[in-house]
């Protein structure tokens, strides 16, 4: 009896040592499946909104020196880092400064001014379109905006003593307007993109010629301006017609 009592002992251990090893089979097992598992999830190295999509289900990446896209998954931005890119005429760019404050306007959201200042001056202009590129960051932008939407940026010149004044780039931007437009330091200005009309305040100088005024402060070269405005509203839609004087 104690013989058959000691076989059936080892049998027993064996058994247990086959299990123990079944185990540490199917442990391993587990954790192969868990380190292919975390090879399918693609950590950014940044928090950040999808801008554009570069990798599809089943698609190889791998880094090559002719491709600089060629092991990237999607392009990320900051929606609350978001900034303008601004062609400036040359003729109004002398004015430009680090710094400088703006308003930007997108055709988006008509009715929304957002605050921006100007973060950097391009250091080469572009010979074709006389212009000089400058990037205004938006202090506080809102959700719906999104990277190479069309903007219109309106600089405000900076004065000595640190104010600034609308409509103008560095300095007083003198332009001249009907006369008809120009009536109690106020002139109505007309948005192109949402056609709608403002009331801006301008400051006349005592020059006049075939019925128009010259302008200091207010206004830029190009803006649109209400010739005789009667019975407008700040923020009316209007159905505008140029004329060029």
């Amino acid at each position: 009896m104690a013989a058959e009592a000691k076989a059936e002992i080892g049998r027993l251990e064996l058994e247990t040592r086959v299990k123990e090893d079944e185990i540490r089979s199917a442990a391993i097992e587990v954790e192969k499946a868990k380190l292919a598992l975390s090879r399918t999830v693609i950590t950014a190295p940044t928090n950040g909104r999808v801008l554009r999509l570069l990798a599809a289900p089943g698609q190889k990446k791998m880094l090559q020196d002719n491709d600089m896209e060629s092991s990237t998954i999607a392009i990320l931005y900051h929606p609350e880092k978001l900034q303008v890119r601004v062609d400036v005429p040359l003729a109004d760019a002398a004015g430009l400064q680090i710094g400088q404050t703006a308003k930007i306007r997108c055709s988006l959201l008509p009715d929304k001014v957002f605050e921006g200042v100007v973060t950097r001056i391009t250091g080469e202009a572009d010979l074709q379109r006389n212009t000089l590129q400058a990037k205004v960051s938006i202090t506080d932008p809102v959700a719906q905006l999104r990277p190479e939407m069309l903007c219109r940026v309106e600089f405000l010149a900076m004065a000595a003593t640190g104010t600034t004044s609308p409509g103008a780039v560095g300095g007083a931007v003198a332009t001249w307007v009907p006369e008809s437009a120009a009536l109690d330091g106020a002139a109505w200005v007309c948005d192109p993109e949402s056609e709608r009309v403002s009331k801006r305040e301008i400051k006349t100088t005592t020059e006049k010629r075939e019925g128009f005024v010259r302008v200091a402060e207010g206004l830029r070269p190009g803006e649109w301006v209400v010739i005789s405005p009667e019975n407008l509203n700040d923020g009316q839609r209007v159905n505008p017609t140029l004329k060029q004087p």
